[in-house]
Formats: structure tokens, sequence, C-alpha cells
């Protein structure tokens, strides 16, 4: 449509929806070892919190995409959407400070589930980080659809 072809952030939203859904594809295809991934992130609450937070990455990553490939959505779908887009690069954020800031650096971050063995360190630190500036220059600058 005419309107993709005129503002450029329609294509950065749908190349940061394609990363994210490279990341929800490969945290589910071996979605039954994730729970094992993210209990060594040393989360405090144990097994549950392990076993949420398997279950709340690739929910999130799933609900952004509505927004991230421009969806024509209810005003509610939307905003779901779109919050999920910056709370997911939040979340992974997050983890990766708190296996940083605890020395639980030995463990596999997780970012593509058990599909692709990546180990945990600074680089995921930056790399969440700019996950998250992307998410938030996306959110900014994306228009809603309207036609």
């Amino acid at each position: 449509t005419p309107e993709f072809n005129t503002n450029p952030a329609y294509w950065r939203a749908f190349v940061l929806g394609v990363a994210y859904l490279v990341l929800v594809i490969t945290q589910l295809f071996t979605f039954e070892d994730l729970h094992f991934i993210t209990a060594g992130y040393g989360l405090p609450g144990g097994d549950f919190v392990a076993a949420l937070v398997a279950g709340i990455l690739p929910a999130l990553g799933v609900g952004s995409l509505p927004y991230l490939l421009s969806m024509k959505l209810s005003n509610r779908g939307y905003a779901v959407s779109k919050a999920c887009t910056v709370i997911l690069p939040a979340f992974w954020l997050f983890i990766a400070l708190w296996t940083n800031i605890t020395g639980n650096t030995n463990v596999e971050s997780g970012l593509f589930g058990a599909t692709l063995y990546v180990p945990n360190g600074l680089w995921l630190v930056a790399f969440a980080a700019l996950f998250f500036w992307a998410a938030m220059l996306v959110r900014r600058e994306l228009p809603r659809r309207t036609k």
C-alpha cells in the first residue's frame, strides 16, 4: 500500500518485527527446555518464577507482532501490542543486568531459547539496550494505520 512506500517508519517496524519473530520461533522451537535456561538466571522465586519467565518471553514477542507489522487492531489490541513491543526488550535488559550484577554470567542467555547456545555476558546488556532503544524509536515514530 502507498503508506508503506512513503514512510520509512513502517519498514523499521517491519525489520524489528522480523527480529522479534526470529527470537520467538527459536524460543518456541525448544520451549520445553526454556524453563531450565531461565532457572539458571537465579531470579528470586525459584522454579515458579523460572517457568513464568519462560512463558512470558515468547508471549511478549507474539503480542508485539501485530503492532510491528502494522496490522489494523482495536484500540485495546493496539495498546497491548504496542506495550508488548517495549516490555520485551526491557525484560531482556533486566535479565541481562540481573545476571551480570549477580555474577551469574556463566549461564546460557536464552535469547534464542535452547535452539542456539548464546553465552551470557556484558554483550547481552549491550544487545538488550540497543534492542530497547530500537523498540522505543519504532514506538515513537510508527503511525497508526487508519485505512
